[in-house]
């Protein structure tokens, strides 16, 4: 029998234990001692790839799980993962109302094409038209995802006639599907 003092590694299947040194933020849930939003996309940051993190990133900050303040505090920590998060940063928007907006913002990004994300539009009148995905600047183009859900009877037809608002107040939409942006 092992003496107590001897740390028993923990081997689970599909388990992965992360043990620190220091001392880092923790959330008390239920009396359960939970990372903060900030330490866990920074634990993610280790395995993830650039538009994970940036989908991951998006999210946390949409639902106010935590700010940008938090993960550049966060990610000025020596570990791993922490480069990636700092690069990763710069390319987060709380405004993403799904993963593959994240995604298509990104692209625009990597192909240096400025957007504004979720732009809200009207006519000459001022009267509100709808809120885009992502606005192209400086031109009346503006890019959406449309996922299944946009061809539903119902769905689709309030989205025809938010189409001719927009071609009638001069506006281009492009939508695009999961497809199209793999």
């Amino acid at each position: 029998m092992l003496p107590c003092s001897t740390p028993i590694p923990v081997r689970r299947p599909g388990l992965l234990v992360c043990r620190h040194t220091q001392p880092f933020p923790i959330n008390l849930v239920s009396g359960l001692r939970v990372t903060t939003a900030a330490e866990t996309i920074l634990a993610a940051a280790r395995d993830l790839g650039v538009l994970d993190l940036v989908i991951l990133g998006d999210s946390a900050l949409r639902l106010r799980h935590c700010t940008l303040t938090d993960l550049a505090i966060t990610a000025r920590q020596r570990r791993r993962g922490a480069p990636l998060l700092r690069q990763v940063i710069p390319l987060l928007d709380a405004r993403s109302e799904s993963a593959w907006e994240s995604i298509m913002r990104v692209l625009h990004q990597a192909a240096e094409i400025p957007v504004t994300p979720q732009q809200e539009i009207f006519d000459e009148a001022g009267r509100f038209i709808a809120r885009a995905d992502l606005r192209i600047d400086g031109t009346r183009r503006i890019h959406e995802c449309d996922g299944a859900g946009h061809r539903e009877a119902d769905v689709h037809e309030v989205d025809l006639e938010r189409d001719r608002a927009l071609l009638a107040a001069r506006w281009e939409r492009h939508g695009f599907t999961s497809k199209h942006l793999r």
